[in-house]
């Protein structure tokens, strides 16, 4: 190639550059206009590339989307749909109602209203929102923060209304029927009440009722596992707190289509509530206002305020009769009790929430002899026929144990030591004078618990305590003291750190009344559908039998007979059958009255009750307690 050619070579490369930027001439163009089309193609290209692909992301991302809200959250979405149009209702079930022995009806349930609000059905925050929460609280009485902070503290996407006024009578609840129709969440409802129609002056009832209370913080969780919503009420003592799974009921299911203001349009479907079941108690009415009766007299005449009375039947455990004073009305608090008034219940001095009958602990004092006196028997310690000098107490070194009875007894046997109540007797037997050797505490305890003290009899109502026992390694740790022989003598007549309850008391008398069976006590005696018909019947349970030889436990009833005839207890004696029983002064401290205690059962022959009663710090048991227990044994002999 030469020069020229070289040349040549380079004008033709520069002509298409040249071109390129505008400089060559005409001659060239058709070359150029041929690559920019070759490059607007390829430019052209990647753009649609470009496109297609943010098309194909954006359809992408779309059905993902789609698929996260029909087929993952897809039920959860249709659940809001479905409630903004649909809603299911609870109808609240009616608690059982509860009759007394005879079929009188002492629990039932009376329609009440109630103003509520559906917090998810009220306007959104605003003007109309605010109208509405000043028209409820100066309905209920109560401050706009109230009413806001219930509401607020409801689930946001729940439809179970919250009660903000309760128990309103038929007037007022009409007049807001009518202010609230316009009120986007606000509704006037219809409840079922409890009504204790036994409630009286004396609120006889209401230890062995109980009442209803709203379920509390510490309680939610567990009842609202079991089905309960937070604004249902549950029994909170007596039978209505240890039967409330019986006594409950199940709530219905009213599937109801609502308009956009969640009014309802149309009943979609009805599943009805069922009652709960219903209760027939062991308590006979009569009885048990007679009983209270008697001991509201009792306690008046001895200007004191604290008592309780049991009566049994000693043939099969069932409970006739049970009060606790002082008491409260039920009724209070089915009706709305206000905080100032339930605080006034809980520090009332008197206590009168406390149901002294079986969650009271004394002192037994001299009620407790039959059992010592049988266990003596039993072990041979004495023998019916054992005759012991009473001089008016015993000396053991230089401490001196007294009788109650100046002087003494002069000779006793068992039976004269439970009819007189001799201390210096029951002394000997529990800890020993001289050559008879006594129980001793480990014997003496043995029966004790073969009695249940020191545990539950299992009484179908809450809060029975155990009482307490005591025992030497419970005083060398407890007290840092040894067991002394002067323990053992208090021991022996129901005074030191022996502690019973009033049950407890009515059982080990059932036991010789009936000449020798533990019965488990109990309230209810049958369960009834809402048909009456009776859906289970609860029979009579034994504890333990067979205990001891009736030879021995006939010598005991006996020394109870001489107390009603000739002893302790001789007011009882002209009753028109003869009864038998124990009394008690349990002495607390020097600065305390003793406890008045008695224990008895009639007629002698073929029992049909056991009564004790038991009024606190009101002195001698011979003096305060048996004349009670007169009044109800005349009412039982006149009335059944």
């Amino acid at each position: 190639m030469d020069v020229s050619d070289i040349f040549k070579s380079k004008n033709a490369v520069g002509g298409k550059i040249a071109k390129k930027n505008g400089f060559l001439g005409d001659d060239n163009y058709g070359a150029d206009s041929e690559i920019n089309d070759n490059l607007r193609q390829m430019i052209s290209g990647k753009r649609l590339t470009v496109i297609f692909l943010v098309a194909i992301i954006f359809v992408a991302l779309i059905f993902i989307r789609a698929f996260w809200l029909q087929i993952v959250n897809g039920k959860y979405y249709k659940d809001i749909a479905e409630g903004n149009r649909v809603r299911i209702l609870t109808t609240k079930a009616n608690r059982g109602v509860i009759y007394d022995r005879n079929g009188h009806v002492l629990v039932d349930n009376i329609a009440s209203f109630a103003l509520t609000v559906i917090p998810v059905d009220l306007p959104r925050p605003g003007e109309q929102r605010e109208q509405i929460i000043a028209w409820l609280a100066k309905a209920t009485k109560k401050t706009p923060d109230e009413i806001k902070s219930a509401i607020d503290n409801a689930d946001s996407f729940s439809y179970e209304p919250i009660t903000l006024a309760e128990n309103i009578d038929y007037e007022t609840a009409l007049s807001f029927e009518l202010e609230t129709a316009g009120m986007n969440g606000v509704s006037v409802r219809v409840k079922p009440l409890r009504n204790y129609i036994a409630a009286d002056k004396n609120n006889t009832w209401s230890h062995v009722l109980g009442y209803l209370g709203k379920i509390t913080s510490d309680e939610k969780e567990e009842y609202l596992q079991a089905g309960y919503s937070q604004e249902d009420l549950v029994g909170k003592d007596g039978v209505e707190k240890f039967y409330e799974n019986v006594l409950k009921g199940k709530d219905g299911r009213e599937k109801i289509e609502v308009d956009a203001l969640g009014n309802k349009k149309e009943i979609i479907s009805i599943d009805p509530a069922q009652p709960g079941s219903s209760l027939v108690l062991t308590i006979d009415s009569g009885l048990q206002q007679a009983a209270a009766d008697a001991l509201a007299r009792g306690l008046k005449r001895n200007s004191k305020q604290k008592g309780s009375v049991i009566v049994m039947d000693p043939n099969n455990g069932e409970i006739l009769a049970f009060v606790s004073m002082p008491s409260f009305n039920s009724n209070d608090f089915s009706r709305g009790l206000s905080r100032e008034k339930f605080d006034a219940l809980l520090n009332d001095p008197s206590q009168p929430m406390f149901n002294r009958a079986i969650s009271g602990q004394y002192p037994s004092g001299s009620t407790i002899k039959p059992v010592i006196a049988l266990a003596g028997l039993e072990e041979k310690v004495i023998t019916q026929a054992t005759q012991l000098l009473s001089v008016g107490g015993i000396y053991v070194d230089k401490w001196f144990f007294p009788d109650w009875k100046s002087g003494g007894h002069g000779l006793t046997d068992v039976k004269k030591a439970l009819s007189q109540s001799v201390n210096t007797f029951f002394y000997v037997v529990g800890g020993g004078y001289k050559d008879i050797s006594g129980l001793g505490l480990e014997r003496i305890n043995h029966y004790f618990k073969i009695f249940n003290l020191g545990s539950v009899l299992g009484v179908d109502l809450p809060n029975e305590a155990e009482g307490f026992i005591p025992t030497a390694e419970w005083k060398k740790t407890s007290k840092q003291e040894q067991w002394y022989i002067g323990d053992t003598y208090h021991l022996s007549i129901g005074q030191g750190d022996i502690l019973v309850t009033v049950l407890q008391a009515t059982s080990w008398m059932n036991f010789f009344a009936n000449q020798g069976i533990i019965y488990q006590p109990r309230i209810v005696k049958q369960l009834l559908n809402q048909s009456g018909e009776v859906l289970a019947e609860k029979e009579a349970k034994i504890i333990r039998q067979d205990i001891a030889d009736q030879e021995n436990i006939e010598t005991v009833r006996q020394g109870l007979l001489q107390t009603v005839s000739s002893g302790s207890a001789v007011y009882l004696s002209s009753l028109a059958k003869p009864a038998a029983g124990k009394t008690g002064t349990a002495q607390l401290s020097k600065d305390k009255s003793p406890h008045a205690w008695f224990s008895g059962f009639l007629p002698y022959k073929n029992p049909e009750i056991t009564v004790t009663v038991l009024i606190e710090e009101g002195g001698e048991g011979s003096v305060v307690a048996v004349p009670v227990a007169r009044e109800i044994f005349n009412w039982w002999l006149l009335n059944r």
